[in-house]
């Protein structure tokens, strides 16, 4: 391991993510990308990056590296943390490609681990336009 520094990783993490919610999508790719690299040895923080390229690559309208990311991804060896970003990226995934109902159950299971009062609120919001979408 390059660099001792406990919340290093998370520094690159979050500037990783900032880069991605400025719309830098391929500047946050090549920094998850980087974090990959030189973090091999964390398989939660591995995973959470590849969470977020795959997110970055549906926003970019990269739709089969963002299903062949997700598709590569093993949940059972992930934190909650990574699964929750699993069924969020998913969601996120099934709802840019317009695949309605199948994100509904992925929006569900995120929302039950959602915490915070207004963000549970925002996903319920999300979830009941997803149900007027497909006609319910």
């Amino acid at each position: 391991q390059e660099e001792f520094n406990n919340q290093l990783g998370n520094a690159w993490m979050m500037l990783a993510m900032a880069e991605f919610h400025k719309g830098e999508f391929l500047g946050s790719i090549s920094t998850f990308n980087y974090i990959t690299r030189h973090y091999s040895n964390d398989a939660d923080m591995v995973a959470r990056c590849q969470l977020w390229i795959a997110r970055a690559y549906a926003e970019l309208g990269w739709l089969y590296e963002a299903e062949d990311v997700l598709n590569k991804m093993r949940r059972d060896s992930m934190s909650v943390k990574g699964r929750q970003e699993f069924e969020n990226t998913t969601a996120a995934y099934h709802i840019l490609t317009e695949q309605h109902k199948e994100a509904i159950p992925y929006l569900e299971k995120s929302i039950a681990h959602t915490k915070g009062k207004l963000q549970k609120a925002r996903m319920y919001f999300l979830l009941g336009q997803l149900y007027q979408q497909i006609g319910e």
